[in-house]
């Protein structure tokens, strides 16, 4: 269904859009941790379910990120297309002490 992809095509853009300023911005900034963050829904990729509210090094992303495959994971940087098409979590830098 066309307005299924295209609606699809739009949210990725938006989010991929928001996730390279924010993670730009964070690594000016010197963030060295990373958490993984939104809502689990019925239909989550088992990747984002495994790594909701979890922190990780960026070394760790990209080697969590290059070692899986899974259903859905769009091709590029970790950071950006996150857990794939139509995602909706995002890493979110951690500087200092963070309460969860």
């Amino acid at each position: 269904n066309m307005r299924r992809y295209a609606r699809q095509m739009v949210h990725d853009s938006i989010m991929q859009f928001d996730a390279s300023v924010n993670i730009a911005a964070a690594q000016r900034l010197g963030a060295e941790e990373y958490k993984y963050y939104g809502s689990v829904v019925e239909d989550s990729r088992d990747w984002c379910i495994r790594h909701v509210n979890k922190t990780y090094s960026e070394d760790e992303i990209r080697e969590m990120w290059a070692e899986n495959e899974w259903t859905g994971k769009a091709p590029g940087d970790p950071f950006i297309v996150r857990g794939g098409y139509n995602c909706r979590h995002h890493f979110r830098p951690v500087f200092g002490l963070e309460l969860n």
